[in-house]
């Protein structure tokens, strides 16, 4: 297969300024803060709003396989889980990759 670097990169800039920045926008509007500078975060509901709007937004990426779920324990912040199984021939099912942040 042959990549055409010059499509790959008007690809980017295009998912950039079409889908991720205005997301990025919305994300930085919501006053959502840390439980250490919140400590009413449950009642407010930001941190509820972030975590369904990023499992939209992921939801809609048309990544194949995806599973996306939000995992809530009670006086926990929620948790948003994306898992996306392994594929090709050199990708064991059985291994697993976490990436946290």
């Amino acid at each position: 297969m042959t990549i055409d670097p010059e499509a790959v990169v008007d690809r980017t800039h295009r998912r950039w300024v079409d889908d991720i920045e205005p997301a990025l926008h919305r994300y930085i509007e919501v006053p959502a803060l840390s439980v250490a500078f919140d400590p009413d975060w449950e009642a407010h509901g930001h941190l509820d709003r972030v975590v369904a709007d990023a499992a939209a937004w992921a939801e809609g990426c048309a990544i194949a396989g995806l599973e996306v779920e939000v995992v809530r324990l009670p006086g926990r912040t929620p948790i948003l889980w994306f898992d996306v199984p392994a594929f090709g021939d050199a990708a064991p099912a059985d291994d697993q990759v976490l990436l946290y942040g």
